[in-house]
């Protein structure tokens, strides 16, 4: 109805469709746009809360002088990947999963999503 769709609260980013009411649009980009603004309901949320999440980390780990002991390395779509010492095993990856589900729960609330943790060696899918 106003040529954007947010992602959920708290942080409603627009993704802006421009010329969506105009006369002369084919029926394939209303299709398109259809799609997209499904998806991106979905897919940015997820990413909101996935940033969120890096803030939750990077914050956890200044505030309590882990910077020796685990590094934030990236993250992908949903998820972020951290690399830690083995004295901090096992409460890290408890650590790292609850602020994850903090991130999720702040957008959203009632504990709906939780996390998918794996612990190893090397990078798996």
């Amino acid at each position: 109805d106003n040529g954007y769709i947010e992602t959920l609260p708290p942080f409603k980013r627009k993704r802006w469709f421009p010329g969506w009411n105009t006369i002369h649009i084919h029926h394939e980009d209303l299709g398109s746009i259809d799609r997209e603004s499904r998806n991106t309901v979905i897919q940015g949320t997820a990413a909101d809360m996935t940033k969120y999440a890096m803030v939750l980390i990077k914050n956890y780990i200044e505030t309590n002088n882990l910077h020796d002991r685990v590094k934030l390395i990236f993250q992908l779509h949903d998820a972020t990947l951290t690399s830690f010492r083995q004295d901090i095993f096992p409460e890290w990856p408890n650590i790292h999963n609850a602020l994850m589900e903090e991130a999720a729960n702040f957008c959203i609330p009632g504990n709906l999503v939780k996390g998918d943790l794996s612990v190893t060696d090397v990078w798996t899918k």
